[in-house]
């Protein structure tokens, strides 16, 4: 075999061996697109939203998470087809982020949830607590005349 054959030979053998390797890729690529066409779609869940009246917690919504001498000033569920959902409240107070957050930190520890993550800043305020059935975020922010509480319940 003279050199230009041998060349040609060797040169044949790598074009071969690169079609098969863009053949396998392309192929297993091919292959992820069917597999993921082939998955179920992901259940859609109906999320009915419900405001409650102005000025009055909404039904599901616990009457004793609302202090006594804070305004109401929303509150609203959003309630899937089976039957779980989120109840909010926001509410305003005269009083400091520091009085709001030390009566949310003992009114939840008193309800027997446990408080998980907390902080506190004389601006903004923020507890997590739970139990085996809820959740339950509270957010107190200082405003220019007042002191904002959004409180989320999760069932």
């Amino acid at each position: 075999m003279n050199k230009n054959t041998k060349i040609t030979i060797y040169a044949v053998v790598v074009i071969v061996v690169l079609m098969i390797i863009t053949l396998i890729v392309v192929s297993s690529n091919k292959n992820k697109s069917i597999t993921q066409k082939q998955l179920p779609p992901a259940k859609v869940v109906n999320v009915q939203p419900v405001d409650a009246p102005k000025g009055q917690l909404i039904t599901g919504f616990p009457q004793a998470a609302a202090e006594k001498g804070n305004t109401i000033d929303s509150s609203y569920m959003f309630k899937n087809d089976q039957g779980s959902g989120s109840y909010t409240a926001s509410f305003t107070s005269s009083k400091s982020v520091q009085d709001e957050y030390n009566y949310y930190t003992s009114f939840l520890k008193s309800q027997k949830l446990s408080v998980s993550s907390e902080k506190y800043t004389p601006e903004l305020a923020s507890i997590f607590a739970y139990d085996s059935s809820q959740n339950v975020n509270v957010t107190i922010t200082k405003q220019p005349k007042s002191t904002s509480i959004l409180i989320v319940y999760t069932k």
